[in-house]
C-alpha cells in the first residue's frame, strides 16, 4: 500500500491487533538492534517519569 492508496481522512486512532510488533530496549546510554515479536504485554517500572506526568496532566484538567 502506498501514501495516496491510504484513506487519510478516515484514519482512527484506536488500537489495531497485529501478529508482530517491534522492540528495542535502551540500556547504558544506547539502544540494541531490537527485533519483532507476537508478544502483546509491555514491562513499565512503577516509577517511570510518564506516569507522574500523566497524573498531573489529569490533575491539570480538573481546575
Amino acid at each position: 500500500m502506498s501514501k495516496k492508496d491510504i484513506d487519510w481522512g478516515n484514519i482512527g486512532f484506536e488500537y489495531v491487533v497485529t501478529d508482530k510488533r517491534y522492540v528495542s530496549n535502551y540500556k547504558n546510554g544506547a539502544w540494541d538492534a531490537g527485533g519483532l515479536t507476537s508478544d502483546d504485554k509491555i514491562t513499565i517500572s512503577e516509577d517511570a517519569g510518564v506516569l507522574q506526568y500523566s497524573h498531573y496532566c489529569f490533575e491539570g484538567l480538573q481546575t
